[in-house]
């Protein structure tokens, strides 16, 4: 079987990017994940920051094949046979959100707010539209209450986790060669068999179209099918790089440790205008087994795009650990 090793002739550019806000009002009883209150918050703000047009839908756009916001969260999927798409009608998206300071709920004014970002692309051409569209966040405020916030500098994460600033508020320059986080094929070419998983953020796992809730529900395939789903849409659509062939042996990984643990959470969906449960499992699994090298490379992957349902919120984040 082809490893991803083989498959990538390249090295995988990650744009990783921290955006540093000053806290201009106290904010309290912030949700302990505030992705999907950002995600909402940015795509609005993005929306107003890009959009020209007196069209209220975007679909009839003329421009809509030439706007960042349509590309980032409208643009559909055409017709294909990719096994991992079946059923999906709008394009995944090409980034995640992370909040950095994900368990803190208070904060004081004067205080700095984080807000993380991976960007899936060849080139970061997005970057000063994002720019624009968390400076226009900043200033209408998240949460319902309308927190205030103003962004300060941005940030580039490189593979030592040092961050250049590449953004300046003061000076309103951005700097143009960007060193990205790099993935190179060397950085899978890992032999195990055992692995331990910790989940940072809430993982919502679905099986036969339900949303799993209960741990004995879990089982190594498909924690494993969630993995190589999410690593292939992110390569083939954001990277070019055409990954065919599908594993379908299981039988030789089982979880031999199973201590996660499913967090209901709440939130407040704009579109649907009520609140919505999005729970999710936090807690570590070991996975253990003969066959588990053939999808090491697969799982460390994974671990730069986040896997389950919900990623562009920052669900789906977790750590290995070689065992």
């Amino acid at each position: 079987m082809d490893t991803l090793n083989n498959l990538l002739k390249t090295e995988l550019p990650i744009h990783k990017y921290l955006f540093r806000f000053h806290v201009e009002d106290e904010m309290k009883m912030l949700p302990p994940f505030k992705g999907s209150m950002l995600r909402g918050a940015f795509g609005k703000s993005l929306k107003g920051t890009v959009c020209i047009s007196d069209d209220k839908i975007c679909e009839v756009c003329l421009l809509k094949k030439r706007c960042y916001y349509f590309t980032v969260f409208e643009t559909e999927i055409e017709e294909n046979n990719l096994w991992f798409l079946k059923g999906v009608r709008k394009q995944p998206h090409p980034f995640v959100i992370d909040s950095t300071t994900a368990n803190k709920v208070d904060y004081s004014k004067g205080e700095f707010f984080d807000i993380g970002v991976s960007l899936f692309s060849l080139f970061p051409e997005p970057l000063p539209y994002f720019i624009l569209a968390f400076e226009k966040l900043g200033r209408i405020g998240i949460s319902f209450k309308r927190y205030r916030l103003k962004l300060q500098k941005v940030f580039s994460v490189t593979n030592d986790d040092i961050l250049i600033e590449i953004y300046n508020a003061k000076s309103r320059k951005l700097k143009e060669l960007l060193e990205p986080y790099m993935i190179v094929p060397s950085m899978l070419n890992i032999n195990a068999s055992k692995v331990l998983l910790t989940f940072l953020s809430p993982l919502r796992l679905q099986n036969n179209s339900s949303i799993l809730k209960n741990k004995e529900q879990v089982t190594a395939e498909i924690v494993l099918r969630t993995i190589l789903r999410r690593v292939y849409v992110v390569l083939n659509l954001f990277y070019q790089v055409s990954l065919k062939e599908v594993i379908t042996d299981f039988s030789g990984v089982k979880i031999s440790k199973n201590e996660i643990y499913y967090n209901e959470f709440m939130r407040f969906s704009n579109r649907q205008k009520k609140k919505m449960e999005f729970g999710g499992f936090l807690g570590s699994i070991e996975l253990e087994g003969k066959n588990l090298s053939n999808f090491i490379p697969y799982i460390i992957l994974a671990t730069h795009f986040n896997i389950g349902k919900n990623t562009v919120f920052g669900y789906g984040k977790y750590s290995i650990k070689i065992i």
